[in-house]
């Protein structure tokens, strides 16, 4: 059973050196690369700087490699290069593995996206973390991009962060350090999906946003978890293995849980409403899940 988690979180931006959070990413991965020789080369830009949360930044560095450290084989290559194009620090993750089909790399970076039929198991598992990473580096005001020439051509994920000028960190005003949250109010969310990688995705960019979040993977520990987080709206998949969202929708309500209820289901018909309405759902959410939308839903509430 997962444990309930519950962290507190204000992203922390500061202007750091990059190559030198790379090199931190490198040191956390190289004991499996070693481990399942991999070949492994790297080119770092020196003195490329840019106004981050280091340690989101750093998870998506680590994401991306541990991806391409599983997808090739024993005697394969990675490489992680850094340069600069105009005003763009790019960050190249390259390796010789299992590639990415065409019709993959179209939607590769959708959180509920579904691989073909001639993708292995293990690179399906690989796009819920690049939606997460996308979105993260969005928010640093970057962006990604996945190539691949097809399948066992390898891949590349190139991650781009606007560059910032050099600046001690003891000259970094304290009050620029924390994403403003001026116009979020602070709330409690606890998520409720099966699928492990969505929910802590989701948790973890509602966290950057300011909020304060819990996730679980299925009913029965939900019903536990608001007996000792109490959520201010609780995010509920419909598709659970153990128990309907709708049922444990009325569940949560007959225990007195008064958390408001968003549906979260892959269908948006307006009978998919009505019936999480009928439920007792408080509105309606249809997959994949935009922060920004979501945010803007919290706001009739809080």
């Amino acid at each position: 059973m997962h444990s309930l988690k519950h962290p507190t979180f204000l992203a922390h931006y500061e202007t750091v050196k990059l190559g030198r959070v790379i090199e931190d990413v490198i040191h956390s991965v190289s004991s499996l690369v070693n481990a399942q020789q991999r070949k492994f080369t790297c080119k770092i830009q020196p003195d490329l700087f840019s106004r981050i949360d280091k340690n989101r930044i750093k998870q998506c560095l680590s994401s991306v490699l541990n991806n391409a450290v599983k997808h090739t084989l024993a005697g394969g290559k990675i490489q992680v290069n850094l340069h600069q194009i105009d005003s763009m620090a790019v960050i190249d993750i390259i390796d010789n593995g299992v590639g990415i089909s065409a019709s993959s790399l179209t939607k590769i970076f959708e959180p509920s996206a579904n691989t073909d039929q001639d993708l292995v198991d293990k690179e399906a598992e690989s796009q819920l973390d690049l939606a997460s990473v996308k979105e993260l580096i969005h928010m640093h005001g970057g962006y990604v991009t996945a190539m691949s020439d097809g399948l066992d051509q390898g891949s590349h994920i190139e991650i781009c962060l606007p560059l910032a000028d050099e600046v001690s960190s003891d000259n970094i005003d304290s009050n620029e350090s924390n994403i403003s949250t001026a116009a979020v109010t602070p709330i409690r969310l606890l998520i409720v999906d099966d699928n492990v990688d969505t929910a802590d995705s989701l948790a973890l960019l509602l966290q950057l946003k300011g909020h304060e979040t819990a996730a679980v993977y299925n009913a029965r520990d939900a019903i536990e978890a608001v007996k000792s987080f109490s959520a201010d709206i609780i995010l509920l998949d419909i598709g659970l293995p153990d128990m309907s969202g709708y049922d444990l929708a009325r569940e949560l309500i007959a225990q007195g849980v008064t958390s408001k209820l968003i549906a979260l289901t892959g269908y948006g018909q307006p009978e998919d409403i009505q019936r999480a309405l009928d439920a007792g759902f408080s509105t309606h959410a249809t997959k994949p899940v935009n922060v920004e939308e979501l945010e803007y839903v919290f706001k009739k509430y809080y």
